[in-house]
């Protein structure tokens, strides 16, 4: 028996600035096929936050790192631990 009705659910994270339509878009260019429906499973899909780096907290934090580690770059974090699967 071949069932009628297939569901699958991907739970992702954007990168900060990244466009969720586009990003659907791109999977919908990957399925390519027009019979697949692929829709967000919340209204609320959105661009992912992410906090700005031209503050004066990071520029702190740039020259404080830079004083003990003067070739590292000082960069911000992407926290693994996070979903735009908000329902």
């Amino acid at each position: 028996m071949i069932p009628g009705e297939a569901t699958a659910a991907l739970d992702v994270r954007l990168l900060p600035g990244e466009d969720p339509e586009k990003f659907l878009a791109w999977i919908k260019g990957i399925v390519g096929d027009p019979n697949v429906s692929i829709e967000p499973e919340s209204s609320e899909f959105r661009k992912s936050n992410a906090s700005p780096t031209g503050t004066p907290l990071f520029a702190a934090m740039q020259k404080v790192a830079g004083e003990y580690f003067p070739s590292a770059p000082v960069a911000p974090k992407i926290t693994s631990g996070y979903t735009e699967n908000q329902r």
